[in-house]
């Protein structure tokens, strides 16, 4: 019941465009002719998922390791769809915001500056800063909204300028919910961070960062 208070997780495609290792400081910035979400065969991207402290802001490694793999690429009609691999270790069964399967793949596009599940909803939105919908759930439905302005995030893999889509939700009778997210992707590079609430209130409960990516 928990984890279903918690606002729709998107799905964890990290989409980068060199290689970097955790621990490493320096501003990273990928060229735009890769595209935004820099899709390609053999790239992987890792994440850590963590505990915010309510009274401290400071953060606990919950200890369980996400990897996202493009494993395919093939051309549907006139659309080019990749197949992502995400592979989520967690030894403890510590990780509450966590996929609860330890394995699935998902297939993907970039159709005009959205990251699209084919089939699927939208997960992010890179060009247009109209609302969209993820996802209908019994006590109301959970939208994204690209915002105006970009945000310089750090995380262990380096530090990105990147852009925000905020995720709410808003019931039946038309009303917004106190619950939000935030999930902030760099051009060229793809997510970066995550932050994780509940549908009812702003505290931020997990936060998801990007440890370490290889792209060839």
């Amino acid at each position: 019941m928990y984890r279903v208070l918690l606002l729709f997780l998107s799905f964890s495609v990290l989409l980068t465009s060199c290689n970097k290792d955790e621990g490493e400081d320096s501003l990273v910035q990928q060229d735009a002719d890769v595209g935004f979400f820099a899709l390609q065969v053999g790239n992987s991207w890792v994440y850590n998922y963590f505990r915010v402290n309510s009274e401290t802001g400071e953060l606990s490694n919950l200890g369980a390791t996400e990897t996202i793999e493009v494993i395919d690429e093939e051309a549907i009609g006139e659309e080019v769809v990749f197949t992502l691999k995400t592979t989520t270790v967690d030894t403890e069964n510590n990780c509450g915001p966590c996929n609860t399967s330890p394995e699935y793949t998902l297939k993907v596009k970039d159709s005009l500056g959205y990251l699209v599940e084919v089939d699927g909803p939208i997960l992010f939105s890179s060009i247009n800063d109209e609302e969209y919908l993820v996802l209908s759930q019994e006590f109301g439905d959970i939208f994204r909204v690209l915002k105006p302005n970009e945000v310089l995030i750090t995380v262990p893999a380096g530090q990105f300028v990147t852009k925000d889509n905020e995720r709410y939700a808003i019931d039946p009778e038309g009303n917004r919910f106190d619950g939000q997210d935030n999930l902030y992707y760099a051009e060229g590079i793809g997510e970066i961070r995550q932050t994780i609430s509940t549908v009812a209130t702003q505290r931020i409960i997990y936060e998801k960062q990007l440890m370490s990516y290889n792209v060839q």
